[in-house]
């Protein structure tokens, strides 16, 4: 709890509490008075600290004089509203605060999270950028040396089939000489035969 903020002085502590009487007499005036300004004296200082030692002050003037009950109980009233306002007070701005750093926190989570999303996406398409271009660099001249194979293979074929090629043809003047030799064989044997 909040200190209470001083209560001011109730009319009865400057003067007798029974001087409006008319049955007081001064003998008793005198020492009721003198309890009187100390017990308001007591309360006026406690007040300043505690709500508690305000209502037993209240308390204790209420007991000495009747009359001045109200503005006491007024007072004390008016000290624990201001106190519990202020508390009330105190307790919604430390619960603005917390909402407040929540709110904060929470957007930094965020923040990072899409950081590392971000990161993790260019990291990825760095990945698939390099792959690209290596392929991209590579197929050239996986086609060149495949080209140079093609035709190192077809320059093998043709020089394998060149010696065919040339025994077929032996092969084939061989045979027309046979043929020719037949030919002109039975061409003279028919000569002679006649």
């Amino acid at each position: 709890m909040l200190p209470s903020p001083p209560r001011t002085p109730l009319s009865g502590d400057s003067r007798n509490c029974c001087s409006s009487s008319s049955s007081c007499s001064s003998s008793s005036s005198s020492s009721s008075s003198k309890g009187v300004v100390g017990l308001t004296a007591a309360a006026a200082t406690s007040a300043t600290t505690t709500t508690a030692a305000a209502a037993a002050a209240a308390a204790g003037e209420a007991e000495s004089c009747g009359g001045e009950t109200g503005a006491a109980d007024n007072d004390l009233s008016q000290g624990i509203a201001e106190t519990a306002a202020a508390a009330a007070a105190a307790a919604a701005a430390a619960a603005a605060a917390r909402k407040q750093q929540q709110q904060q926190q929470q957007q930094q989570q965020q923040q990072q999270q899409q950081q590392q999303q971000q990161q993790q996406q260019q990291e990825v398409e760095r990945a698939v950028g390099g792959v690209v271009y290596v392929l991209l660099m590579t197929l050239p001249l996986q086609q060149q040396q495949q080209q140079q194979q093609d035709q190192q293979h077809h320059h093998h074929q043709q020089h394998q089939q060149q010696p065919q090629q040339q025994q077929q043809q032996q092969q084939q003047q061989q045979q027309q000489q046979q043929q020719q030799q037949q030919q002109q064989q039975q061409q003279q044997a028919a000569v002679e035969g006649r």
